[in-house]
């Protein structure tokens, strides 16, 4: 049993891995302000309701610094398990071909390796979180990098607070028309859309 730790910056999830695959998972707020032990307390009061008997290993893909020693000791001291940090030179299966190889995130190296064993290169990986990034594996299985992007909620909360009058709204389905009818249903569609209208875009000049 791997017990598999993302550390994003909206969300912590926490996750058991069998023979490839994903038994249960949970998701918590990532707070860089809480310590240690309220971390210790949530994360093991997660794995403590899977009934657990054994974990044999631990990886850690983190894009928040301050937070990854943090789950890191917990791991050690709950399980005295060594996790395993993503990092470009844990990049088993890919080859990163960057500029700054060290300055790639774990997240999207993570994702590339997943992407790459399940199915295959060349592909094209767009993780939408925080920030929706979407990044380029060649037919040499080669990392060469990618775009960066507002997430959904992020170019929404930035609209919403760099505004006088626009009002905050909750995402829900995709409007049944692209052209909203009043001011909610027009920010729903220009950030809905227009986030996929951009990835579509993107990925239609890649496979040019």
């Amino acid at each position: 049993m791997i017990l598999a730790v993302d550390i994003g910056n909206t969300t912590v999830a926490v996750g058991l891995i069998n023979s490839g695959k994903i038994l249960t998972h949970e998701k918590i707020m990532t707070d860089i302000s809480e310590i240690e032990v309220d971390y210790l307390e949530r994360i093991t009061r997660i794995i403590k309701a899977w009934e657990v008997s054994k974990i044999e290993g631990a990886v850690i893909s983190s894009v928040v610094p301050l937070l990854t020693g943090l789950i890191k000791n917990i791991i050690i001291s709950e399980f005295g398990i060594e996790p395993l940090i993503v990092s470009n030179i844990t990049a088993s299966g890919i080859v990163i071909k960057t500029d700054k190889p060290e300055r790639v995130g774990s997240d999207r190296i993570a994702d590339a390796v997943g992407a790459v064993y399940e199915y295959g290169a060349p592909i094209i990986i767009i993780d939408m979180g925080t920030a929706t990034t979407i990044s380029i594996v060649n037919k040499n299985k080669e990392f060469i990098g990618g775009m960066i992007l507002p997430g959904v909620t992020t170019a929404l909360n930035s609209l919403i607070k760099n505004t006088a009058l626009l009002p905050q709204i909750k995402l829900g389905s995709p409007p049944e028309s692209i052209i909203g009818k009043n001011t909610s249903e027009s920010i729903e569609s220009g950030i809905i859309y227009g986030t996929a209208s951009c990835i579509d875009g993107i990925c239609e000049r890649l496979s040019e």
